[in-house]
């Protein structure tokens, strides 16, 4: 039996014959003169199930197959109906009830008393189970056990490669993923668990009761005095916590408190989501308040000291609500320090804007330099944010001296809260802080002046809430206020801390810019469709700049939803509207183009030629690139003489875009067909977890293909992976596509310094169609004006959105292309950016010198290609130009430290194992090791960045040394399966993993002393002997000086 893509969700996984065997007593599913066929089904099919409390007796069925399915239809809409919470209804909804709707004036009548079921789609799951085999099945075992299957647990058919597709069941992708915690964000709730809260005295007489063999009964007719025995253990508990009991030594009194922590976090971890920074505009500029903070802040002008507590400790209403005196006493002195402290000042000592002089302020108004800042040779725009150390030290002169000493406590938690800061400034993107491992190093004794209830559970959870506020209710909030913070286009990880008035006058050029030359301004009316928003309407979207090295991306934020105002209209004569507006949600654009974005990938997988020479992927790339090489014009020159290579950027691909021009395209090129939208969900293994996704799959209407036949087919692409269908199609039209794409980019609207404008140039960035509508219309200017400048057999074009690459054996042809399009094509609005035009030789276009690559190794598009074999490896370059390495451990992943470091390092091994790199029937042998070993190397660096951010319990010498091993070993297995028979062997594998993170450890020695010993010993082994004089040429490339010159 194979179920390991089912066994976390289930206590029991057991194929169907032997579960309705053991289900209903004297049953024989299967006999001897049962064909093959039917036996292999009764073995195959697997059911997930609890423990099997009471056998159902044999009888014969009382209704047929089909009336005893609508039965249990009708049965689990009823349940579904009964049920209070409908959220909880839909998602613990039974797969054999979608696609059908109870009514009590239904046509079919169904078990239940009068309830009628209405089909409104076609449920796969009841398709396969009309099949014959079914019936003999139900012939065998009886109605109520049939009943009881289909009710009371689920079913997996078996496909491809270990995969299944559930037709009965609760779907798993509903369910809460095995190996994960829900997140409390931010408090600790009803965390006191009696059982672990024992004395040492109690401790004792359990070990007693041990070692007599005395067993404690766990029967659920003891339960109320074992209840009462806890709760007797709780109080002496609290005694001992509140130092009560003389007997104990100081060790014991660690070890009492730590435990206290360990059970007062062990049920929930207290997160701080570091994303609450992001995309704040700063109210520096706009609320000139007395001591420049807005009144929304926290700590407002005219709080008083208990409405201070009360936000403080609003997660523990009890103890806010009756505060120690001297904690009020406190919380005055803080907001009369508040009051007196200059967050302006300080913010311009410590974080000082690159132009500002000693006496700019910011009621100077206009900016010292002003719109300049945007252009090709102004300065780089990330040099005007504020380094993370500037915010992290104007944070901390905030919480010093905004907050009194006595509240945090000593000089330890001190320390404790500025090492919290840091970490706060020093997030990602996606970072979160886990409270729960600082709160172990915490000393809540320093502070017990006004916690009182030293070392009690209550103490710590109210200390625990105390750190949450000063993080996400002080020091966020400060940020949010002074500071806009986001990611760049080259980097999208790392936080840029932009000071509120530099960010005003960088983007002030930049906003004048798109309002001229990219929208037009509209009237609120005009915006919500002359003031009645109809159900398809896109409405409109938030406007974020996101910034680049000189210059600004414009996106849209086309995945929130939202509300739009709405004219009421009149009632009969009255001529006086209830109410002017009214709110209307509207579903956010990209959930509306969902069908048209699986409906257009479709036909550009079908119809490859409407997009030219896109590649959308590493797999398109490795494809064109192994069928160039393989080619009778280009393999007999390879490695003898350097091809010609040449690359160039079209300049602000979508904004360029001429959208009469898109429109006609998809007028004239999209043929008229009817496409079959079909929803289904996939939950597949992910190193050690579980991921689940909901997604389409397109057909043509006229060739309607059941789910089974599909799931079938995709499973033959994947491994334990488990499907299900959501009853649920759609079907689409090309003029419906037309119609759709026609509203979305002539009307996409925008809000915009508080105004709404439409867009009059280009296609808006950040729609789930952008890219696709970029390749449809740049495959149709090469189809014009490219295709016939260069010879297929001896040139290779591709294209990835607006990056061109030419490869080609004839220089001539790689020159025409590129003064071709340097003249620019007017027809398409295309013009291209000289500045990122380069040639791997000499070429002067129009009198102007081309950028030339500095070495044999041409870049592009994060690849770096040699020029003479066409060998491909990643390009680590800008990891090495980014800085410090950062690796961002989300929330789900810091609830589980343990697991962690060997999921996230497992994960960055596999980003490059991909055929385009370790594929020896595409690169040389010697390119497939080095770009193993570089692998390997950046790895090992990205380990080390993620045990900075776990707790030292969790990266032990022993789990340091099996993270590698296993990381190694998943080398090995993915390049097996990308290479196949001509993968390398074992051995030089392991050698070369074993020495990057030797080599990456060794420059870390004082932190990894007994891994390297590991190590060393390990790479000692004689079956080694001979790697270091073998592998001596990989280990020591040139081309490993960019993956070894990455900060970490």
């Amino acid at each position: 039996m194979d179920g390991v893509a089912l066994a976390p969700f289930f206590p029991a996984i057991t194929p169907l014959g032997e579960y309705m065997d053991a289900l209903v007593g004297g049953a024989r599913c299967q006999q001897d003169d049962d064909t093959a066929e039917y036996k292999r089904f009764l073995r195959s099919v697997l059911v997930g199930h609890g423990p099997i409390k009471t056998r159902l007796v044999l009888s014969e069925p009382v209704e047929r197959l089909a009336d005893t399915i609508q039965t249990v239809i009708g049965m689990l809409l009823k349940r579904e109906s009964s049920s209070s919470d409908t959220q909880i209804a839909w998602r613990g909804r039974n797969i054999l009830a979608m696609g059908y709707e109870a009514r009590r004036d239904g046509t079919m009548s169904c078990a239940g008393g009068g309830w009628g079921v209405v089909n409104t789609y076609v449920n796969s799951s009841v398709v396969e189970l009309g099949k014959r085999r079914w019936s003999v099945l139900l012939d065998r075992t009886g109605t109520e056990a049939m009943v009881h299957l289909l009710l009371h647990a689920s079913v997996f058919l078996p496909l491809h490669n270990g995969s299944y597709n559930q037709i009965s069941g609760t779907p798993l992708a509903n369910l809460l993923m095995p190996q994960t915690t829900p997140i409390v964000v931010p408090a600790i709730n009803a965390l006191r668990n009696p059982a672990t809260m024992r004395g040492a005295k109690r401790r004792h007489q359990d070990s007693s009761a041990a070692d007599d063999g005395k067993a404690i009964s766990r029967e659920a007719s003891q339960g109320s005095a074992q209840s009462e025995g806890k709760q007797r253990a709780a109080k002496r508990q609290r005694r001992c916590s509140n130092g009560n009991s003389p007997r104990q030594s100081a060790p014991q009194a660690e070890h009492l408190r730590q435990g206290i922590v360990d059970m007062a976090l062990e049920q929930t971890n207290i997160m701080v989501d570091t994303s609450a920074m992001l995309y704040s505009h700063p109210r520096l500029a706009r609320h000139k308040v007395k001591w420049s903070l807005p009144q929304t802040f926290p700590i407002g002008l005219g709080i008083t000291p208990g409405e201070l507590i009360k936000k403080m400790f609003g997660r523990t209403p009890a103890f806010a609500a009756s505060p120690p005196g001297h904690l009020l006493s406190l919380a005055g002195r803080m907001v009369k320090l508040h009051k007196k402290f200059n967050y302006r000042f300080h913010l311009f000592k410590r974080c000082a804007a690159p132009w500002q002089s000693s006496d700019t302020s910011l009621d100077d108004g206009a900016c010292a330099k002003p719109d300049s800042v945007v252009g090709d040779n102004a300065p780089s725009l990330l040099e005007m944010a504020s380094s993370q150390h500037d915010v992290y030290l104007f944070l901390q002169v905030c919480v010093r001296s905004v907050i009194p000493r006595d509240l945090i406590g000593g000089k330890h938690n001190h320390r404790l809260v500025y090492k919290l800061l840091r970490s706060l400034t020093n997030s990602g993107r996606f970072g979160h802080l886990d409270l729960g491992e600082a709160m172990r190093r915490a000393k809540v004794a320093e502070a017990s002046a006004w916690l009182g209830k030293k070392g009690s559970c209550a103490a710590v959870e109210i200390y625990a809430g105390f750190l949450y506020w000063i993080l996400s209710g002080y020091a966020i909030q400060l940020i949010r206020a002074f500071f806009y913070v986001t990611e760049s286009s080259s980097d999208r990880s790392r936080l840029f801390f932009f000071r509120g008035d530099a960010w005003t006058k960088i983007t002030r050029q930049a906003l004048r810019s798109l309002e001229s030359d990219i929208y037009t301004k509209k009237t609120l009316a005009d915006a919500t469709v002359s003031g009645n928003v109809r159900p398809s309407s896109f409405g409109y979207s938030r406007l974020r700049l996101l910034p680049k090295e000189h210059g600004f991306r414009a996106i849209s934020n086309l995945k929130q939803s939202f509300v739009v105002k709405q004219k009421t209209l009149w009632r009969g004569g009255n001529k006086r509207p209830l109410h002017e507006y009214r709110e209307v949600p509207v579903t956010s654009t990209n959930r509306l183009l969902a069908n048209s974005l699986a409906a257009l990938t479709h036909l550009r997988r079908a119809r490859p030629q409407l997009v030219g020479s896109t590649v959308t992927n590493v797999n398109d790339i490795y494809t064109k690139l192994k069928a160039f090489k393989d080619s009778e014009q280009i393999k007999p020159l390879l490695g003898k003489a350097p091809l010609y290579i040449g690359k160039l950027d079209i300049q602000k691909a979508y904004d360029t875009i001429i959208q009469s021009k898109l429109l006609e395209l998809l007028e004239t090129q999209l043929p008229n067909e009817e496409y079959m939208i079909y929803k289904y969900w996939a939950l597949s293994p992910s190193f050690g977890r579980y991921r689940s996704s909901f997604l389409r799959q397109t057909g043509m209407s006229s060739e309607s293909i059941p789910f089974g036949d599909m799931a079938r087919s995709l499973s033959k692409k994947s491994r334990q992976v488990v499907f299900g269908d959501q009853s649920a199609t759609d079907y689409l039209d090309t003029d419906s596509i037309r119609q759709l794409i026609r509203e979305h980019v002539t009307n996409n609207m925008v809000r915009m310094r508080s105004g709404i404008w439409q867009q009059k140039k280009g296609i808006p960035q950040g729609s789930a169609l952008s890219s696709l509508l970029c390749n449809f219309f740049y495959g149709q200017l090469e189809r014009e004006h490219l295709v016939g400048l260069v010879d297929p057999a001896r040139t290779l074009m591709m294209r990835m959105v607006d990056d061109f690459i030419v490869i080609s054996s004839d220089r001539s042809q790689v020159l025409t292309v590129l003064e071709y399009m340097h003249r620019g094509v007017a027809e398409y609005g295309c013009e291209l950016n000289k500045a990122k035009t380069m040639v791997n030789f000499e070429a002067t276009i129009c009198g102007e010198r081309i950028g030339q690559a500095e070495s044999a190794k041409f870049p592009w598009c994060g690849l770096v290609f040699d020029e003479r074999a066409l060998d491909v490896s990643a390009d680590y370059s800008r990891l090495a130009q980014a800085g410090m390495l950062n690796v961002v451990i989300g929330a789900k992943s810091a609830q589980t430290t343990d697991s962690v470091l060997g999921h996230k390092v497992a994960v960055a091994v596999r980003l490059k194992m991909h055929k385009l790199f370790m594929d020896c029937g595409l690169n040389s042998r010697e390119t497939v090791l080095v770009n193993l070993y570089q692998n390997f190397l950046v790895c090992g660096k990205k380990m080390h960045a993620i045990c900075q951010q776990l707790p030292a319990s969790s990266k032990g010498d022993d789990v340091l040394v099996k993270v590698v091993w296993d990381v190694v070993s998943l080398g090995y297995m993915l390049l097996r399966t990308r290479c196949g028979d001509k993968a390398i062997p074992p051995a030089d594998v392991t050698w070369l993993g074993l020495t990057a993170f030797y080599t990456v450890f060794q420059r870390k020695q004082s932190r990894y002393t007994q891994l390297l010993v590991r190590l060393n010993s390990a790479l000692g082994l004689p079956k080694f002997s001979r790697m270091a004089r073998r592998h001596a040429a990989v280990v020591s490339s040139p081309d490993n000086e960019v993956a070894l010159s990455i900060s970490f």
